[in-house]
């Protein structure tokens, strides 16, 4: 699904201590790919 897909990595452990954030989804990956966000359950669900 993804075979031609440009990608970087970055260390971001510091963004989880100063911001509470856990993770980053890039906009190429979620412009192709559909997705659930469930606020409630704190989740974000990747269709097929």
């Amino acid at each position: 699904m993804f075979k031609k897909l440009r990608t970087a990595f970055s260390d971001i452990s510091h963004l989880k201590e100063s911001k509470g954030i856990d993770g980053l989804f890039g906009c190429e990956v979620l412009a192709k790919q559909k997705l659930l966000i469930s606020y409630k359950r704190q989740e974000l669900i990747l269709l097929d």
